[in-house]
């Protein structure tokens, strides 16, 4: 999220010298000529109140952004982080007048790129061939000049850009084609590896069980498991809606776990939910003489399945802010205050 916001101030000319003028609109025409969904026609509205849902694409998180994006997010990580928290970035008045400081590069890869104590650069090949996807090349083109036209585009000092991109030569016949493919074809590439599926963004595809287990160093993943081991059982995931929070408890239920089928147990909160929806609650039996017996539903469920396993169970509750927990838990939350 941070790599867009310094690519648009770099690619309007911002340097270490000279001042460069930038306003939200910029913002808004660099999203606009490399992330709008490809065919997407509706009119973009840039007033936060009046926005188009799932109008740009953010493809370094597989993800789709709406109307107002570079209003909410990019400019907002411009003035309060570049700015104000890292101060690798000076402004003039009003902040339309902006200037790279001296140790920019220095900054961005240590608060953004540094993992485990080491540096991921960004890499460039892979970043250029989203950028340019829909420009014209020389038939002979291959990997380099894909960098080469980057540098061009987004000048850096030769020493700020080591510091923050990696170049590694690929065959160019895995990177160019003969014709540019259509906007059809674009966008289903695109919709096929998002991980939020367009027009329901608060929804989460299914993981797939073929799809890949996050990284040992995901810093997500690395944040739950010494949580995990302070003694924690339960972790909220925050944020806005679409940035990807069931994703994630998904995922990593599946790197904790043995048995995913068997021991990753699922339920969506909602107003009306309550405690026979998620403790245990009447089902129709004819064998009963009453018509009716008494069935465990999700979270005993699940107590069963932990109950004589050495392993992690993990029990995933989506859209926890929208129930009441007087009303699905019941008498369990005196039950289980008591107990602590």
């Amino acid at each position: 999220m941070h790599l867009w916001p310094l690519l648009a101030i770099l690619e309007a000319g911002a340097n270490k010298a000279t001042p460069v003028h930038f306003e939200e609109a910029n913002e808004f025409d660099f999203w606009s000529h490399y992330c709008i969904l490809p065919g997407e026609k509706r009119e973009r509205k840039d007033a936060p109140d009046h926005f188009t849902q799932d109008y740009y694409v953010d493809p370094l998180v597989r993800m789709m952004r709406a109307a107002d994006h570079p209003h909410r997010g990019p400019w907002t990580i411009r003035v309060r982080t570049f700015l104000n928290s890292w101060h690798a970035i000076e402004a003039g008045e009003g902040n339309k007048d902006w200037r790279l400081s001296a140790d920019y590069a220095t900054i961005f890869s240590n608060k953004a790129l540094m993992r485990d104590g080491l540096p991921h650069r960004v890499p460039v090949v892979d970043l250029a061939v989203w950028l340019f996807r829909s420009e014209e090349f020389r038939d002979d083109a291959d990997a380099a000049e894909l960098e080469g036209r980057f540098r061009s585009r987004f000048k850096q000092d030769p020493a700020d850009y080591e510091l923050l991109f990696e170049y590694r030569h690929e065959n160019a016949k895995e990177i160019f084609v003969a014709e540019r493919p259509r906007d059809s074809e674009y966008r289903k590439a695109i919709e096929d590896a998002l991980l939020m599926t367009p027009d329901t963004t608060s929804t989460p595809k299914r993981c797939p069980v073929s799809l890949p287990l996050l990284d040992d160093d995901d810093p997500i993943y690395m944040q739950v498991k010494e949580l995990l081991s302070l003694g924690s059982s339960g972790i909220i995931l925050e944020g806005a809606p679409g940035t990807g929070k069931t994703w994630y408890a998904k995922q990593i239920a599946r790197k904790l776990v043995v048995d995913a089928s068997a021991h990753t147990f699922e339920v969506q909160f909602h107003p009306s939910f309550g405690y026979e929806d998620f403790i245990e609650g009447f089902s129709p039996n004819e064998e009963s003489k009453s018509g009716f017996r008494m069935v465990p539903k999700v979270f005993l469920r699940a107590c069963d399945a932990a109950r004589g396993v050495d392993t992690p169970v993990v029990f995933i509750i989506d859209e926890i802010n929208r129930g009441d927990p007087a009303r699905i838990l019941g008498e369990l939350l005196t039950g289980c205050t008591s107990r602590l």
